[in-house]
């Protein structure tokens, strides 16, 4: 068997998680107000067990685009675990592509939108909506829980039987 991710689909739960528009109002280079909800939503992923990636169009050079938006993160009590990639996929693939179970972007086809008046009318995500989409597939990823132990009772011995029936 290999060491893939279909080979095993009980892995922790990763989400990849874009930025600006996502995590935060779209001002870049700047790093705006957080969008409603995003850190809560987040950090209740983080909690139930899932492991997040951010993935975005940020990164540093002469400028610290991506490091300022780690650390904004966490300053916001976000830590992840991977930036813009997976760190386990280097086992079974060489792609540059994060491997995530869901992807979290406001430009993503289908991702829950609502009007932001802070971003010159950019939308961003709706986390009222993706919220409790993404806990559904969390739950959903989880290993079935093991059935509740019966209590046993005590056999009868044949006397026992035998005294019963007197």
């Amino acid at each position: 068997m290999t060491d893939t991710p279909l080979a095993d689909d009980r892995r922790p739960f990763k989400i990849a998680v874009d930025f600006d528009g996502t995590v935060v109002d779209h001002c870049f280079p700047d790093i705006g107000k957080p969008v409603p909800g995003a850190f809560v939503w987040l950090n209740t992923f983080w909690e139930a067990g899932a492991k997040l990636i951010l993935w975005t169009m940020r990164s540093d050079g002469e400028h610290l685009h991506l490091s300022n938006a780690v650390a904004f993160c966490l300053a916001h009590k976000i830590e992840f675990y991977g930036i813009n990639r997976d760190p386990d996929q280097d086992s079974w693939s060489s792609s540059p592509k994060a491997y995530a179970h869901v992807y979290i972007d406001d430009a993503a086809v289908g991702c829950p939108l609502r009007d932001n008046p802070r971003a010159n009318g950019r939308p961003m995500v709706d986390w009222e909506v993706v919220g409790p989409m993404v806990m559904q597939r969390i739950e959903a990823h989880k290993p079935p829980k093991p059935p509740a132990l019966r209590s046993r009772t005590k056999r009868q011995t044949p006397c026992e039987i035998a005294k019963g029936d007197e």
